[in-house]
């Protein structure tokens, strides 16, 4: 269903990108607003792309639970190495391929230790 709502949408400065509701918005070229029902996944999800998505989770649930030194130590981690990735991207990076030398180089021009960046009954 093709409609212009961009000027309402604009009038209340918003402009809507994305799955809200049931509808799926975009904006086409000519700041035109499309949007349409949602539609529904043809399969579910596979046990592998489940089990995936329980990674991301756990993953993101441990980075909340990180205390806010640790959370300081990823940032001045990226700003020291001079890497343009957020914390929070280092971290997932980090958690979700541990046998990658990245973050362990990093650490190693940097100074910091693991004990650092995730202190103990953090993460774990």
């Amino acid at each position: 269903m093709k409609v212009d709502v961009g000027p309402l949408l604009r009038l209340i400065t918003f402009r809507a990108t994305g799955d809200m509701g049931p509808y799926t918005f975009f904006t086409r070229q000519g700041e035109r607003t499309i949007f349409y029902l949602k539609a529904p996944p043809h399969k579910p999800l596979t046990f592998w792309q489940k089990h995936q998505l329980g990674r991301w989770v756990m993953i993101a649930e441990e980075w909340r639970a990180l205390p806010p030194s640790a959370r300081q130590a990823w940032s001045d981690l990226c700003r020291i190495c001079h890497i343009r990735i957020t914390p929070y991207n280092l971290f997932v990076h980090a958690r979700s391929r541990p046998q990658d030398l990245t973050v362990e180089t990093l650490l190693a021009n940097s100074g910091f230790t693991w004990q650092d960046l995730l202190p103990a009954g953090a993460g774990d």
